[in-house]
């Protein structure tokens, strides 16, 4: 991770804490394996993922981790926020 993305994400963190929201911190090979599992054992019922733009090639080639999680957990309320460039 860049110096940028992480600055931008320590303070991401930071904000969410003072929010009061409860940060936690996964690690798995697969981003959708760690949210999944999560997802599953904590029986979330709310989720809001933001989301780049992406071509339709992008997302059929590399996957979403949006749509995986869709595809596996179910009785979740998902929130897509589209995210806009800098």
């Amino acid at each position: 991770m860049n110096p940028a993305d992480h600055a931008s994400l320590i303070e991401n963190i930071n904000l969410a804490e003072e929010l009061g929201a409860n940060v936690v911190k996964l690690r798995a090979r697969r981003v959708a394996d760690a949210l999944i599992e999560f997802a599953r054992r904590e029986g979330i019922t709310h989720v809001v993922f933001g989301q780049s733009a992406r071509s339709r090639w992008d997302i059929l080639l590399h996957g979403s981790v949006i749509n995986r999680f869709l595809d596996e957990v179910r009785g979740a309320t998902v929130q897509v926020v589209p995210l806009q460039d800098e």
